[in-house]
């Protein structure tokens, strides 16, 4: 089964030269604005005029991304559609299973993959979401965010979109039933706090904590695993609750964790000090049959994606 996933982001807008903290009213923002509008019209934007496909080009990266204006559709304060990207730059030979030439691949062609995206912007709020399909490890995030925020900054020179990675800390837990931690990692980088756990003895070498800090691991035998998984779901639950309260490492205090774990044969990365960012893809895998071309069917990947968003926004409601 090829891995399908989907990755959630937030989209805020912020004043520049202002904290980001002080966000804007998406739907009112910079003298009446609407985010909505500009997505909606990015396909049009993108578009020269001479087919139904907008194109957007990172010729630094040889990169394209193709939107099919026929597939991006508005439905209330929503709008989704089927995203494609490709490389190019250099010319190859495709095969076919015999190892037979099957023709040439142009420097100047790019192979597409097909993408759903997801985009939600809520009225009178400051905070909406975008949720982009990835495919076995390819996606389509850098391409489709820096087509939007062009596009952006083209219009509202004085304001700043931004895009942060976020989660269902339900689905978050579903895979956590089938993770095995393998290394744990406390670090400090206060000096004054590791000095009690290391200290040098020879003062020829110079040595100076400001350049350096101070990591504890603790790491699982081969084939073993670490017992802690009920301390790292009460972290996970209540983001404000500090490792001291469940751990404690001797002449540290108060300091980050990272969390190391396998689920499903997946590796994932948790930073306590980074809970609001901290976004694992969600496999949809499951809910997902797969085209005759090889790719996810969009319809299935669009069905899951909604309700992933449905469930991300009741958790962000309940924070409130």
């Amino acid at each position: 089964m090829s891995l399908t996933t989907v990755a959630v982001y937030t989209i805020t807008i912020h004043k520049r030269n202002q904290s980001i903290k002080d966000l804007e009213v998406l739907s009112d923002f910079d003298f009446g604005s609407d985010l909505i509008t500009l997505i909606q019209k990015l396909p049009a934007l993108l578009n020269d005029g001479s087919n139904t496909f907008s194109i957007f080009e990172d010729k630094a990266n040889q990169k394209r991304l193709r939107i099919n204006t026929q597939e991006f559709k508005p439905f209330g304060r929503c709008i989704d559609g089927e995203l494609e990207t490709g490389d190019y730059g250099v010319e190859s030979t495709f095969i076919d299973g015999k190892g037979n030439n099957k023709g040439t691949i142009g420097k100047d062609d790019s192979p597409l993959m097909p993408f759903y995206f997801l985009c939600d912007i809520p009225k009178n709020e400051t905070k909406g979401y975008i949720l982009l399909q990835r495919f076995r490890q390819f996606g389509v995030f850098t391409m489709f965010v820096k087509a939007l925020r062009g596009e952006f900054t083209k219009s509202h020179p004085d304001y700043t979109i931004s895009f942060d990675p976020i989660t269902s800390f339900r689905e978050f837990n579903r895979i956590l039933d089938e993770a095995e931690i393998k290394k744990v990692s406390f670090q400090s980088r206060d000096s004054r706090q590791f000095l009690n756990v290391f200290r040098p003895r020879n003062s020829n070498d110079n040595f100076n904590p400001a350049d350096v800090f101070l990591e504890v691991n603790l790491v699982a035998k081969r084939n073993k695993k670490i017992n802690l998984m009920n301390s790292v779901r009460n972290i996970i639950l209540n983001d404000s609750a500090k490792v001291d309260t469940y751990f404690q490492v001797s002449g540290l205090e108060n300091v980050p964790l990272k969390i190391y774990f396998k689920a499903n044969g997946r590796p994932y990365t948790l930073d306590t000090s980074m809970m609001d960012n901290f976004s694992p893809d969600i496999d949809i895998s499951h809910f997902v049959n797969i085209n005759s071309k090889g790719f996810p069917e969009i319809l299935d990947v669009k069905k899951a994606s909604m309700k992933l968003l449905a469930d991300i926004k009741a958790e962000q409601k309940d924070k409130k």
